[in-house]
C-alpha cells in the first residue's frame, strides 16, 4: 500500500464539525478564497471518488494548526 498524504498549516477543521465533514451539504464548510459560499459538497465528492476506488479517507485536524487527510492507495496504481 501507498499512504498519500494531503496536509496544511491552514486554520483547521473545529472539533464540532470532525464527524460531518464528509456528510453531504454538512455545516462544515468556509468561503473560498475569493468569498463564494460553499454548498458543502466537496468532501463528501471525494470521499465517494475514493470508496469508488475501494479505498478509505481519513483525517486528523486541529483548529489553528492545520490538516492532513490520508488515503491508502493499492501500491501500483496509476
Amino acid at each position: 500500500m501507498v499512504l498519500l498524504t494531503v496536509a496544511g498549516t491552514g486554520v483547521g477543521i473545529p472539533e464540532k464539525y470532525h464527524p460531518t465533514l464528509f456528510d453531504k451539504f454538512t455545516r462544515a464548510r468556509r468561503p473560498s478564497i475569493k468569498g463564494e459560499q460553499s454548498v458543502g459538497l466537496g468532501m463528501s465528492i471525494i470521499k465517494t471518488n475514493v470508496e469508488w476506488q475501494g479505498e478509505k479517507i481519513t483525517f486528523e485536524s486541529s483548529e489553528g494548526k492545520g490538516t492532513a487527510f490520508y488515503i491508502k492507495l493499492p501500491k501500483g496504481i496509476g
